[in-house]
């Protein structure tokens, strides 16, 4: 190892630690920088002249540290918080005549403005003093003085304090009785501060950052799901000969000898460290559901990217800067220009795995010219939270979503004893429940469940037809169990209604369906639909798709809309007119029925082909002429040489008297082409 004539000793795993690490780097010193945990560590550069102090040093390993490494400064970027590293860190410097550089962080409000920091009651008070608004002061009785200077204190300021007799003759002198004093020991629940903030038309919330013991976070996450503003107190104040950034730059740059303008540092500090992005999952809602992984990548973090939602849990003192965003392209615009700051962390909602956007962030970095390093940490999957909650096994459940999607979830549940959803809407529930009404489904189970996680969490339940007109909270989880799933839906003939109009026989169905071949996510082309029997029969295998049934005929096209609600087939789409004149505006299909073409045959497949030459065809016909015609797209198209031509004739037995007799089904010609 090289060995370098000078030491730098540098305290915090904190941004400004971080970034002072990155400027020095590249000079002729040795930088010995001290963090907490692995995390940290892992956030600083890997050089040869960085050497990383894992742990909490109490003053005598400080004192150790020193002696040992004799470094011409220490620096101490730790939080403003960490008020006793910094006394330790200051009083060895001192006893050691070690030159002591304390970075200042400046105080800011947050970028929602809606927290507002103070170094004392009396300060806040003072910026009380020109608001308007109820003001609910936590900072107990021995500050309450200090409000005194509010205009109008006694109706505005409703004052929590200790349930003693001298507390409350103290209040009383005052001013503060009656209902604006709240006698009560605690520790207080989220659930008690929201609702004392809401029943008592707080704008304001006073409290001291007390830390956990003190319950400043259950105070700080009722005000924002309130939407009071929070006003902080107790930050400890910085030391008289605090600087700033640049000019703790500038002193240990003179302690070393080394020139702080350096240009090589400048240019080398951007093209050696590669920018490290966190997507991290948030878990339901609540902090307290937050993996322990993802708090400690959120610390790590210098900017945190995210829903405004999202970002106010994860990150409720707001001490990172903030990007509310959740568009991937955005994102990934944003840390791209961003030329002060390393370690991003974009936060979303629930498990990063399950209908989340990290995909398409993932999909934005992979295609990026820049190199980034990319960690993905798990969160808790909603849907998963709630059917825990209810005791259900969720191995066995089918997990979709309807947030920002839409599923079919008719098949589902009738197929499977337990779906659960995301939902995107209000209305998703009602509209999913009566189209399970509709497919005979209205007495399956139903469980909704809002603001899961929360304090406020409901959760409903009922049957598919006790639900067909509520509204819920748009980001719910729905979850349906059908204690008698039916694997597949047997479509008899007398399934489907029919009046006057032609239908293909089941028979004739399911010999068209297992040669077209259709996907769960296929988007298929019914071309002459009729009653719609091959469209639902298509439907229910396409479940993740779509079925176009195109049909002319006024009678026709009542019985399509009809049986496809009575199968709960939601992804029926009727386009009424004839092919192939109402093609045009639909989607690209993958795969076409064609049952009836009016004698525009020839016409339909090549508009169809327009569209995507790799459709899978399958034509049903009664006439050798049809297959003539099919014939022609054989010599036109190569692609068609190993065209299938089915005939098939369906005999049914029939009871006569004693004697069971075949009665013959007019033949049928199933043709089968193109397409994988």
């Amino acid at each position: 190892m090289v060995k370098y004539m000078k030491n730098v000793l540098i305290f915090g795993g904190t941004i400004e630690g971080r970034a002072l690490v990155e400027r020095l780097q590249t000079f002729d010193i040795m930088l010995h920088v001290c963090v907490v945990t692995d995390y940290g560590a892992g956030l600083l550069p890997e050089r040869e002249n960085i050497c990383k102090h894992v742990g909490r040093l109490d003053m005598g390993a400080i004192s150790e540290l020193i002696s040992e490494i004799k470094p011409v400064c220490c620096v101490d970027a730790t939080h403003p918080y960490a008020q006793i590293v910094t006394e330790n860190v200051a009083a060895v410097c001192e006893k050691m005549s070690c030159p002591y550089i304390r970075i200042a962080r400046a105080a800011q409000q947050n970028n929602n403005e809606n927290s507002y920091l103070f170094d004392s009651v009396s300060e806040a008070a003072q910026f009380l003093a020109t608001t308007e608004g109820v003001i609910f002061a936590t900072t107990g009785s021995k500050e309450l003085e200090a409000y005194t200077v509010i205009p109008n204190y006694k109706e505005r300021v409703v004052a929590r304090v200790l349930p003693t007799v001298d507390v409350m003759e103290k209040c009383s002198s005052l001013g503060f009785e009656g209902r604006n004093l709240i006698c009560m020991q605690g520790p207080f629940s989220e659930e008690i501060n929201y609702e004392m903030l809401r029943s008592t038309g707080a704008k304001w919330l006073v409290t001291k950052c007390s830390g956990a013991e003190g319950g400043y976070l259950e105070k700080c996450e009722a005000a924002i799901r309130t939407g009071v503003n929070l006003v902080l107190i107790g930050r400890p104040k910085e030391c008289e000969n605090a600087v700033g950034f640049p000019q703790a730059l500038d002193l240990v740059c003179t302690y070393a000898g080394v020139e702080a303008s350096n240009e090589n540092a400048e240019k080398q500090m951007h093209t050696d460290n590669v920018k490290k992005i966190f997507l991290i999952g948030a878990g339901p809602g609540s902090r307290l559901l937050m993996t322990k992984q993802s708090l400690l990548a959120v610390e790590a973090a210098d900017v945190l990217i995210g829903s405004k939602r999202v970002l106010e849990i994860c990150d409720p003192y707001n001490d990172k800067v903030h990007f509310a965003c959740y568009e991937a392209k955005q994102i990934m615009d944003y840390i791209r220009n961003d030329k002060m700051h390393r370690v991003f962390g974009v936060v979303y909602s629930g498990d990063i795995g399950f209908y989340s956007g990290a995909a398409q962030l993932t999909s934005c970095i992979e295609m990026a010219d820049e190199k980034y390093e990319v960690a993905y940490v798990a969160g808790i999957s909603t849907p998963v939270y709630l059917l825990d909650k209810l005791g259900v096994r969720w191995q066995d459940a089918v997990l979709v979503s309807n947030h920002g999607c839409e599923v079919n979830v008719v098949p589902k549940v009738r197929a499977n004893k337990v779906v659960a959803t995301l939902l995107g809407k209000k209305t998703d529930v009602a509209s999913m429940c009566r189209l399970l009404v509709a497919g005979g489904l209205d007495t399956v189970k139903v469980v909704v469940g809002e603001r899961l996680s929360y304090p406020d969490e409901t959760i409903h339940s009922g049957t598919a037809g006790d639900f067909l007109n509520k509204e819920f909270d748009k980001l719910s989880v729905a979850v349906f169990i059908n204690e008698h799933p039916i694997a597949k839906m047997e479509l008899k003939d007398d399934t489907f209604l029919r009046g006057n109009v032609p239908m293909t026989k089941q028979e004739i169905r399911l010999l068209s369906l297992a040669k077209l071949g259709i996907q769960s996510d296929s988007v298929v082309y019914d071309v002459g639909a009729g009653t719609g029997s091959v469209s639902v029969a298509m439907a229910l295998q396409a479940e993740d798709g779509m079925v176009y049934a195109i049909e002319q005929k006024e009678e026709a096209k009542q019985l399509i809309e009809q049986n496809a609600a009575k199968s709960g087939c939601a992804n029926i789409k009727l386009v009424a007119g004839k092919a192939p004149d109402v093609l045009d505006e639909l989607p690209a299909p993958t795969h076409a029925f064609i049952g009836g073409s009016s004698g525009n045959l020839i016409e339909i497949i090549e508009t169809i082909r327009q569209k995507n030459t790799a459709v899978r065809f399958v034509v049903n016909a009664v006439t050798l002429e049809t297959v003539a015609k099919l014939s022609l797209l054989i010599d036109k198209y190569n692609e068609y040489a190993d065209m299938e031509i089915l005939f098939v004739q369906i005999s049914r037995g029939k009871q006569m008297g004693g004697h069971h007799l075949l009665t013959a089904d007019n033949g049928i010609y199933i043709a089968a082409f193109g397409g994988k």
